[in-house]
């Protein structure tokens, strides 16, 4: 039927084609509709060059390093957090990251991979950029609280990754999990263990975290990317509500940062960033494991870094859910 006779005018015009309207219309929707394409594939591109320049910084990040003649300077004295946190010099120069696993950890390389780690954790957490808003108050905060965690997915990653049976270290060396295999020295009692994992905890990284990073091959980008998660992945204890917002955010992005660095099929991928996000209970574990026995000699080793790392250490993590 004709829609005009509908109405009650009057069929006059021969050259009316009932046909050529929606056919009409089509041509403007679909020109519409290529518009609002175009320019949603030009966000999506402009979006994934940002993306890749996030990820390009932070290859960066964990490429950078100091100049060698600064490699053996030493800052002797007591640092607070603060002023660690905004002068990393006197925590550690930036050595080459080696986490190769070729020998087994002396009591010196492990102090000099925390140091180093440290140093590596502040260069992260000023590259993110929804943080640079955040107050300072609550900046320390969140490195104080999320430090740890950030420490043992460095750790975990490299070691699945070297293949050795124990904590990998950043500067060529591991701490084993098997007691036999932990350096030894001679003492006026016999011979001694030079430090000893009571808690067990490498063994636990071993098995609940390490094992299942081995299996997953993670590439280069989900670890440096999944690093930055680990940061973000739970609320700080303590901050504004402002900075909740912006944490809550920033792990947002992140996330979806995550996501894209999987070159998998949609549901595939979203098994993948599962897996990696479950393995955060993984490290409280272990986080929970060190701080609870800090006083013994586990694998962070009673390091005394001055009053910023005793404070480092006191701010124990208190999940919010």
């Amino acid at each position: 039927m004709n829609p005009r006779a509908v109405q009650g005018d009057t069929v006059e015009d021969p050259e009316w084609d009932e046909e050529a309207m929606p056919e009409t219309l089509s041509i403007s929707t679909q020109t519409d509709a290529l518009k609002v394409k175009k320019k949603s594939h030009t966000s999506l591109f402009t979006l994934d060059i940002k993306k890749e320049q996030i990820i390009d910084n932070l290859r960066a990040i964990y490429a950078r390093t100091d100049p060698e003649e600064f490699w053996k300077l030493t800052y002797p004295g007591t640092y607070d957090f603060r002023y660690a946190f905004h002068n990393t010099k006197v925590v550690s120069p930036r050595t080459p990251l080696t986490p190769t696993a070729e020998r087994i950890a002396t009591l010196n390389d492990v102090v000099a991979d925390f140091r180093r780690a440290f140093v590596l954790f502040v260069d992260i957490l000023k590259s993110i950029d929804q943080l640079r808003d955040v107050q300072e108050d609550d900046k320390m905060k969140i490195a104080k609280s999320r430090f740890a965690a950030f420490y043992w997915w460095l750790c975990s990653t490299w070691s699945a990754k070297a293949g050795c049976n124990g904590v990998c270290y950043s500067n060529g060396s591991y701490h084993p999990a098997s007691i036999s295999d932990m350096p030894k020295s001679e003492g006026k009692h016999g011979v001694r263990i030079e430090y000893v994992d009571y808690s067990g905890v490498s063994q636990k990284s071993l098995e609940n975290l390490v094992e299942p990073l081995r299996r997953m091959e993670l590439s280069d980008e989900e670890r440096i990317v999944g690093a930055v998660m680990v940061i973000l992945a739970d609320p700080v204890p303590n901050v504004s509500t402002k900075t909740e917002k912006i944490l809550a955010e920033a792990r947002d992005f992140y996330l979806e940062l995550l996501g894209y660095c999987i070159k998998l099929p949609e549901e595939q991928q979203g098994i993948r960033v599962s897996t990696m996000v479950l393995l955060l209970a993984s490290i409280m574990e272990l986080v929970h494991l060190t701080t609870d026995n800090i006083q013994l000699s586990d694998v962070l080793h009673v390091i005394d870094l001055g009053d910023w790392s005793q404070e480092l250490r006191d701010h124990r993590y208190r999940r919010q859910f």
